[in-house]
C-alpha cells in the first residue's frame, strides 16, 4: 500500500481530503459509474446532490438505514460485533498500523 491516491468523494460543502487506497478508489468509481446509470434510468426524477451513499433516485440514506444494513454485513459474514461508527478509528489504527503518515491517520479518526 505504497502509492496513495486522493479523491473527492462528498458533498461539496463538507471539509478536508482522505487518503485512500488505489482498491479503494477503483471501487469507488464503479459505484460512481453505476450511479450514473440510475441517474439515466431515472430522468428527471433524479435527485443530485453528490451523495456518495444514495438511494437509486439520488436520494441520501438515513443513518439507521446504512448503519443496519451494515449490522447485517457483520452479521452474516460472522465478524466479531463493531458499530459502523467505531470503524473510523479501527481504519486510523489500521493505518497507522500499516505505516501511513500520523496527519493523514489524525484526519480519517476526526470525520464525523
Amino acid at each position: 500500500m505504497a502509492s496513495r491516491s486522493r479523491a473527492s468523494l462528498r458533498p461539496p460543502r463538507a471539509a478536508g481530503a482522505v487518503p485512500l487506497d488505489p482498491a479503494v478508489v477503483t471501487v469507488l468509481r464503479r459505484h460512481k459509474a453505476v450511479q450514473a446509470a440510475e441517474k439515466l434510468a431515472a430522468g428527471p426524477a433524479f435527485e443530485d446532490g453528490g451523495w456518495l451513499v444514495a438511494d437509486e433516485l439520488g436520494r441520501p440514506l438515513y443513518p439507521d438505514t446504512v448503519s443496519e444494513r451494515f449490522d447485517d454485513l457483520v452479521r452474516a459474514n460472522k465478524l466479531r460485533r463493531i458499530r459502523l461508527h467505531d470503524t473510523r478509528q479501527t481504519a486510523a489504527s489500521l493505518m497507522l498500523a500499516s505505516g501511513v503518515r500520523s496527519r493523514s491517520s489524525q484526519t480519517c479518526s476526526a470525520m464525523t
